[in-house]
């Protein structure tokens, strides 16, 4: 799967960004893992990235989300409560 970008500070006809899966042995266990290399186009810069996640003894390693400061996740009573009031 590949996506194409464009922009003053990629290429002026477009470049195409890697984004594949293979299925591995876990480094950990020896079980099945999936391992991805990915690229995105972040402020007009290709960035590379690289993740293994294991399906059966849920190891990962690589580019992986930081969530240690993410608020977005944090809970919130006051939101909880509006969102219920939607009904959702």
């Amino acid at each position: 799967m590949t996506t194409r970008v464009y922009g003053g500070c990629v290429e002026p006809g477009g470049f195409d960004l890697d984004d594949d899966i293979e299925a591995i042995k876990c480094p950990e266990c020896g079980g099945e893992a999936y391992e991805r290399y990915w690229e995105a186009c972040e402020a007009g810069s290709i960035n590379q990235y690289h993740t293994i996640r294991c399906t059966e003894c849920g190891h990962e390693e690589g580019d992986l989300p930081d969530d240690s400061d993410d608020y977005d996740l944090a809970h919130d009573a006051e939101l909880d409560e509006i969102i219920a009031k939607l009904g959702y």
